[in-house]
């Protein structure tokens, strides 16, 4: 009996934490080296499937002690699935005025999300392309681990998982 119950119990534990769902899309870019370079514009591919809903995108920076800026500027380029063509830049804060990071330590490495766009709505379904340029006038920018973008029903909070 403790074993059927067990068994039956378990799903109900793995439901709740499951942080997708089929309208959720999130793409990750992992730098090797922890260094973005200049000149390498990260690529991403969302599989836009609901046409009904709006949609935020979200840019998630994941980064240690060693990023040397107090902000992230990127220029963006986004093709919907119909064709058209969204660009441009953006100049996110990483650090306060005293030079302190916005966000909290977790166990080595630093995590914020910026929107993109919010209350984003596709007429098509398809590919939504979006190419995302570092702006900063450095060859390399150390400290940067990874970078997400994410696609989520507009009026949910996203949580932190992939």
């Amino acid at each position: 009996m403790k074993q059927v119950f067990a068994l039956l119990f378990i799903p109900f534990l793995i439901i709740p934490f499951s942080c997708n769902t089929k309208d959720d899309l999130c793409q990750w870019v992992t730098f090797n080296n922890q260094a973005w370079n200049r000149f390498e514009k990260q690529k991403f591919g969302l599989s836009v499937m609901n046409t009904t809903a709006s949609f935020d995108m979200k840019l998630i920076l994941r980064h240690n002690d060693d990023y040397p800026f107090d902000n992230l500027y990127i220029h963006i380029v986004m093709e919907m699935p119909g064709g058209e063509e969204r660009i441009m830049e953006k100049d996110f804060r990483i650090r306060d005025a005293l030079g302190n990071f916005l966000s909290g330590d977790r166990n080595g490495y630093r995590e914020l999300s910026f929107y993109l766009f919010k209350d984003l709505n596709f007429s098509e379904k398809g590919l939504c392309s979006v190419e995302i340029e570092n702006l900063i006038p450095k060859i390399e920018i150390p400290g940067i681990l990874e970078l997400g973008l994410c696609l989520q029903k507009s009026g949910r909070d996203q949580g932190k998982k992939r």
